[in-house]
């Protein structure tokens, strides 16, 4: 078996770019054709797609888990989560504008990144063999796109999401639309991490903690099963990499 995965460029159209958008894809080592489950995972508001590989690892980290047995194979998604030309900033780093283009993502997500990369591999598309996550803002995008879309996910991750994070009102919304549902059967993993140091911090990123225990709360409310974990350091790659890590391990179990 090949020991490691293969990382590939895909290209898809957006309505939001007249260029076409890039993700990128993993491929697990030794990949046999056979359908396989698929991870989703978003980057934060100064990142790109490239940012998951490039600053945490994350293709080692799929190998390792992959290659030991925590984890069956399976694909991963690395879309770039702007609703934008080229998936590039509008704006102000921090500005609305840049904001609006990363809530306006959700649509995209649905409607062109999930039908394209789906028809290109043989993924498992049942709902129950799908995961999303991602940081800071990538985080808000995966708890508030996942609860809202619990007909598409049943693995759910945010590691420090950003302060839009809202999972009380997403969960009402599809709750809304499909009356009757027990969201304790549908949600196999409510997985939610924030660094040590964003408890009491400095700076902006100081006290991230209260959007991770924001969507902790709403759990606890909702009765769910859930996972709450911090790990050391402030609002950086080594948390996001050991949530990472750890979530990976808990996928389709």
């Amino acid at each position: 078996m090949n020991e490691k995965g293969i990382i590939t460029e895909e290209y898809y159209s957006a309505p939001a770019s007249s260029a076409k958008k890039r993700m990128l894809v993993y491929t697990p080592p030794g990949y046999d054709g056979k359908k396989l489950p698929v991870l989703y995972l978003l980057h934060g508001i100064g990142q790109t797609e490239e940012s998951w590989t490039e600053k945490c690892g994350a293709a080692e980290i799929f190998d390792e888990a992959v290659l030991s047995g925590a984890a069956e194979p399976f694909f991963a998604v690395m879309p770039n989560g702007r609703a934008s030309e080229g998936g590039g900033i509008p704006g102000e780093k921090f500005g609305l504008e840049h904001i609006r283009v990363f809530m306006d993502f959700e649509a995209e997500l649905m409607s062109c990144v999930m039908p394209f990369v789906e028809s290109r591999y043989n993924i498992d598309a049942k709902r129950e063999r799908r995961a999303v996550t991602g940081f800071s803002m990538g985080g808000y995008q995966s708890v508030n796109f996942g609860l809202t879309h619990l007909d598409k996910f049943a693995y759910i991750g945010g590691f420090a999401p950003a302060p839009a994070v809202d999972p009380e009102s997403c969960a009402a919304e599809f709750l809304k639309d499909n009356g009757g549902v027990d969201l304790k059967k549908l949600i196999r993993l409510f997985y939610i991490t924030n660094g040590t140091e964003e408890t009491g911090g400095e700076g902006i990123f100081g006290e991230f903690a209260v959007y991770g225990r924001r969507c902790a709360e709403f759990a606890e409310r909702a009765g769910l099963e859930f996972t709450y974990r911090t790990f050391d350091g402030g609002h950086e790659p080594r948390v996001w990499k050991e949530s990472l890590r750890d979530f990976v391990g808990r996928l389709w179990k």
